[in-house]
């Protein structure tokens, strides 16, 4: 670093500049609402509202547009869209093969902490757990599993102590 002023100017030591934002850097956000506002829960979209990514539906599942969170949801909008999967196997057969998986870059990222909502229903399990890949295959467990209630639960997921997660071409949840 040079320091410079009237009376002339120093260079100190080799010093090292950390940048610390406070404010979450969004990667990905799916609130699954039209592109265009239409005043229907029914109808939505399943590409990211901020950022980039893709989300889709593996091993089978099938999904609907629903009511959403309405916490959650954009102040202003009437859509409040939800992604309502279902067709899940039988309980105790092919657990946790089935359901939605998002895909983001983290390149040049780090830090990555995922946020979510979810709810059960009269005919779905209660519980659910995030798991992640960082290779696109092998999924992992993420330690703390969720108890869903009949309303929107926040989640956050920190998956910052991971080293493998941060600038990765290809981070999938699910």
């Amino acid at each position: 670093m040079v320091v410079t002023n009237s009376v002339g100017s120093i260079t100190s030591r080799v010093a090292t500049l950390t940048v610390i934002s406070t404010a979450p850097n969004i990667i990905a956000q799916w609130n699954f609402n039209s592109v265009t506002p239409d005043n229907a829960v029914g109808t939505g979209i399943t590409s990211p509202s901020t950022g980039s990514g893709t989300a889709s539906l593996v091993g089978g599942a099938t999904a609907t547009f629903a009511t959403g969170d309405t916490s959650r949801d954009p102040v202003g909008t009437n859509d409040n869209s939800g992604w309502n999967t279902s067709t899940y196997p039988a309980q105790g057969a092919s657990n946790k093969t089935r359901g939605p998986r998002f895909q983001v870059s983290t390149v040049g990222r780090q830090n990555i902490v995922v946020a979510w909502t979810s709810q059960s229903s009269n005919t779905g399990s209660k519980y659910a757990r995030l798991q992640y890949t960082t290779n696109g295959t092998d999924f992992i467990d993420f330690p703390t599993a969720v108890t869903n209630a009949n309303s929107y639960l926040p989640q956050t997921n920190s998956l910052a102590g991971i080293p493998s997660v941060a600038d990765n071409p290809i981070l999938r949840s699910r």
